[in-house]
């Protein structure tokens, strides 16, 4: 498994992040953050972006009780991820 910083380190996940700072204020903008985030992952295999957003979802906690959007997402990308790495 890479190292988190190196599985950070990539431009068009590091602008969709900064495009996203600040703004978890609504349930409007969760929603339309979600959707960010889901059109980024798509339908790859890719763990680099599976692990990405969910360590990014998991920085929510706390918010996603206000939002449940974000929990559902963050349930969705684990089994995403289980289902990669046992096969």
């Amino acid at each position: 498994m890479k190292d988190i910083q190196k599985v950070v380190d990539n431009k068009e996940w590091q602008k969709l992040r900064e495009s996203m700072k600040g703004t978890w204020t609504s349930k409007k903008n969760a929603e339309e953050n979600v959707k960010r985030l889901r059109k980024y992952v798509g339908n790859t295999q890719d763990m680099n972006k599976i692990r990405q957003v969910q360590n990014y979802l998991a920085a929510l906690r706390g918010i996603d009780d206000k939002y449940p959007v974000i929990k559902r997402y963050r349930k969705q990308i684990k089994r995403k991820r289980r289902l990669i790495e046992n096969n």
